[in-house]
């Protein structure tokens, strides 16, 4: 299982990382545009994709983190401590999930509420910003 969760963490990396560099990429082009408008406008774009693939980037890994941790601990928890046996065991399963749910619930929250705050008073003045010159 875990060269499984490694493979997919190295597959998810590299298709991660060329997504930002491309992102990146848009942004070295911004100043080639000459209306002041339309620069702002991509800005917008492009930040709004940032946004996107952070909270996105961190949705999709959890779920993929917690299976991993279920499969393991249902299959391979004979060579776990002995303090930590019961959790692999088939009722505590269910507590298990009943904790990955609530960590996902948790963390949804937590992620909303940071992007939020990193990207969300800055896009929120852009988009003003935006609209008084178009006014």
């Amino acid at each position: 299982y875990l060269r499984f969760f490694a493979g997919f963490m190295c597959c998810y990396a590299v298709i991660f990382t060329y997504y930002l560099y491309t992102l990146v990429k848009k942004v070295r082009f911004l100043g080639v545009i000459p209306s002041v408008s339309e620069n702002l406008r991509q800005v917008i774009v492009i930040l709004t994709q940032f946004k996107n693939a952070y909270f996105q980037g961190t949705m999709v890994m959890i779920p993929v983190l917690l299976g991993t941790g279920f499969v393991y601990g249902l299959t391979g928890g004979r060579d776990l401590p002995t303090n930590l046996r019961p959790f692999v065991h088939a009722p505590n399963a269910w507590l298990y999930l009943l904790i990955s749910v609530a960590w996902y619930a948790m963390m949804y929250l937590f992620t909303r509420w940071y992007t939020r705050k990193l990207y969300g008073r800055h896009l929120v003045s852009l988009r003003r910003q935006l609209k008084e010159l178009e006014d």
